[in-house]
């Protein structure tokens, strides 16, 4: 077996047996490392909805301005290789040479973030069930080091589908095996302008926190979205733990206030199947019938229960079935719960 025949069954292996994201993101890396030769790498997991990081496994080391400035270039999303684009290109993968032209310095990420850190060369691969992107896979190089060569980004592109079926495993899984404890919420008072000063944070947040890897930057995030909007904001997160956080931010103590809460708790079972039930572009009505489907109710206890036609159910369910790629129940249960894609 050679290299990449090894380190295509790691990552496969990887991704049926890991029971959460940190797990499968460490195994995914050591599994590329076997054929990829890298000098650091990041691999993350995406909101299937906002494309907003939810975890990160890496092994760089940035100082926290060179983190801040990373995500201020992310969240922008018009630097070259950006996530929303990349996710809508046909392979999903390129290399910073090749969306620069051979001058990786009209990149701000390249100047800003890699170039800091000793790194020159850059993989980016989008990983995908079908058009739903899961994550993002970044390999680094240093500057005397080559590019990444064509064969490499087409061996990498090629795990995408495995290991965006992974992500999905482990998000359910951590659906299904969702962790309860008798701390309640967590509150933080931030300034959106100014996150890294918090005015209040209490002792349950700072314990929540405390095991999720950018926390500071997830706070900030969804602060500034509250306060933007001038409503609620949220975002669900991955601690380091596998265990899957919710923020909730909104504009505290009336409009106009410059400072916003936070509420910081464990994510339901439920938000988390939505997220995924959501990423696959179903109307509302759609959903509600998947999560009838799910429960085993026929189409006409369906149709019954939500006042609708037997026909209008079945187009309903027709389009929920060509929107997964599915033909029966089974199949639609097994795409959204549990078992890998195997079309």
């Amino acid at each position: 077996m050679n290299a990449r025949d090894s380190a295509r069954a790691a990552i496969e292996d990887a991704c049926a047996t890991a029971v959460s994201l940190p797990d499968l993101f460490a195994e995914v890396a050591d599994g590329l490392a076997r054929a990829v030769p890298v000098d650091a790498h990041c691999l993350n997991g995406l909101d299937l909805v906002t494309l907003q990081e939810t975890f990160a496994h890496h092994d760089l080391r940035p100082a926290p301005a060179v983190i801040a400035r990373f995500f201020e270039i992310e969240t922008g999303g018009r630097d070259v290789n950006a996530v929303p684009v990349l996710a809508r290109d046909p392979v999903g993968a390129a290399t910073l040479d090749q969306a620069t032209g051979g001058d990786p310095a009209r990149s701000a990420r390249y100047r800003d973030v890699l170039r800091p850190l000793g790194l020159a060369r850059e993989l980016r691969v989008v990983v995908r069930d079908r058009r739903v992107p899961w994550g993002m896979l970044n390999l680094f190089r240093g500057g005397n080091a080559p590019d990444f060569s064509a064969g490499e980004l087409r061996f990498v592109a090629s795990l995408g589908r495995t290991i965006a079926d992974g992500i999905r495993r482990t998000l359910l899984l951590g659906a299904v095996d969702a962790r309860h404890d008798d701390l309640g919420p967590g509150v933080l008072i931030v300034d959106p302008e100014r996150p890294e000063r918090v005015h209040h944070r209490s002792a349950t947040a700072a314990r929540r926190l405390d095991g999720l890897g950018d926390a500071d930057w997830h706070v900030a995030r969804v602060a500034r979205q509250a306060h933007a909007a001038g409503e609620t904001a949220r975002a669900q997160v991955c601690s380091r733990d596998g265990s899957w956080l919710t923020l909730h931010a909104e504009p505290y103590a009336g409009a106009g206030s410059p400072l916003v809460s936070v509420v910081v708790e464990p994510t339901r079972p439920a938000d988390i199947a939505r997220l995924v039930v959501e990423a696959y572009g179903l109307s509302a009505r759609e959903q509600e019938i998947v999560r009838l489907l799910a429960n085993g109710h026929t189409n006409g206890e369906i149709s019954r229960r939500l006042g609708l036609s037997q026909y209008t159910v079945g187009d309903h369910v027709k389009s929920v079935f060509g929107k997964l790629a599915v033909r029966s129940r089974t199949e639609l249960v097994a795409r959204l719960f549990m078992d890998p894609v195997t079309s």
